[in-house]
């Protein structure tokens, strides 16, 4: 099945549209050297010279200059304040020790640098979908901007896509965080 934004750009699926909207719009916040964590099967194309790291092997993309393999509710194996962007997408929601995770993030983030974390919303997805069984915790706006501030400044929410199957729309939601199924939340180390 195929859907169209309403700049009616066809796309192969609603997983992958939401997949593609998140990774454009994640190199567009990326600057500097940046690490993906929990890229996995999903590496971002749009990003050239990142480091990836997931739980699961997988060769190393052409696009990014490494490749570690790591479980991201521990120790990241990453030197403290590394990077200037840290990429955190749809990975949060299946860990169980998430607040570790967010001191990781913090601990390998370079003064004044970028959080950029994508995770569903928990909200609107009660509203128009079942809860996805693989993950762990989900939040609504406030709640997990609640949780942000205490590791980061917080900056700004993008939405991304609300997806009308049965109509084949998919409606952008960049300036409408709460509208939509996933939001990114971007973030700066204090």
């Amino acid at each position: 099945m195929k859907y169209k934004d309403l700049s009616m750009k066809p796309v192969e699926s609603h997983e992958n549209y939401n997949w593609k909207v998140k990774h454009r719009l994640n190199a567009r916040l990326a600057k500097g050297k940046v690490v993906d964590l929990g890229c996995g099967w999903f590496t971002n194309p749009y990003l050239v010279g990142a480091v990836g790291v997931d739980l699961e092997k997988i060769k190393c993309p052409k696009n990014y200059d490494k490749f570690l393999q790591a479980d991201l509710n521990g120790k990241i194996p990453l030197a403290d304040n590394s990077f200037d962007t840290v990429i955190a997408s749809g990975v949060i929601e299946h860990l169980y020790n998430y607040h570790g995770f967010l001191m990781e993030c913090r601990r390998i983030l370079k003064p004044g640098g970028t959080l950029v974390i994508n995770t569903p919303n928990k909200t609107i997805n009660r509203l128009i979908a079942r809860k996805n069984m693989l993950h762990l915790q989900e939040w609504t706006i406030p709640e997990f901007k609640d949780l942000l501030s205490h590791f980061f400044d917080y900056k700004r929410a993008y939405g991304l896509v609300l997806i009308l199957p049965l109509i084949r729309i998919g409606i952008n939601l960049k300036d409408f965080p709460y509208l939509s199924h996933d939001i990114v939340y971007v973030c700066k180390k204090r």
